[in-house]
């Protein structure tokens, strides 16, 4: 069974900042509201990054580099020393995650997003057979919104206020039945 919230156009970035850009996901089962949906996908993201961290440091001048002081491996210039887990360093790693390609994007998040139903080119799922109907368009930061549905139990509505401002959440959340 199908349930309405389940097709996605995601904006990261902002004007601002020179990097607004779209992801596309459908979700196989879809969820009963748009709040649990970009909750959802955001804990796979995050899911996806705390993986990636576990995972980086495999090049053995970047193991030995950890134990130092220093930020980047001497000699390879790999991060070796992560900051702290908050809203910005999750909207960051969406941000990486859209931009890369399917050979530079972390492997690791692509498997967690596809085995929790969510399917991360959703915009291939996107056809006149799909019977879409509810298509939620959030226009810009996306990236931030579902970072913070990740690590706070804030509702959906309350993000989107203190991430646009004044700007109404029906003007930043669309949804559209077709």
């Amino acid at each position: 069974m199908t349930v309405g919230a389940r097709n996605f156009f995601i904006y990261t970035g902002y004007v601002e900042s020179g990097s607004i850009s779209c992801m596309a996901f459908v979700h196989t089962n879809g969820f009963d509201t748009v709040e649990n949906a970009l909750r959802h996908l955001g804990k796979c993201f995050l899911a996806g990054y705390q993986l990636e961290k576990e995972n980086r440091y495999w090049i053995k001048c970047c193991r030995a580099a950890r134990e130092t002081d220093v930020n980047c491996c001497p000699d390879c210039g790999q991060r070796v020393k992560e900051p702290d887990l908050d809203t910005e360093t999750l909207s960051y790693f969406i941000m990486d995650y859209q931009r890369g390609d399917h050979d530079s994007a972390p492997y690791e998040t692509w498997e967690i997003l596809a085995t929790n139903g969510w399917w991360p080119l959703g915009d291939s799922r996107l056809d006149k057979k799909s019977n879409i109907i509810n298509i939620t368009i959030l226009p810009e930061k996306g990236d931030e919104v579902l970072a913070h549905l990740a690590l706070t139990d804030d509702s959906l509505k309350d993000i989107l206020e203190k991430t646009y401002g004044s700007i109404t959440v029906a003007d930043r959340l669309q949804t559209y039945n077709t």
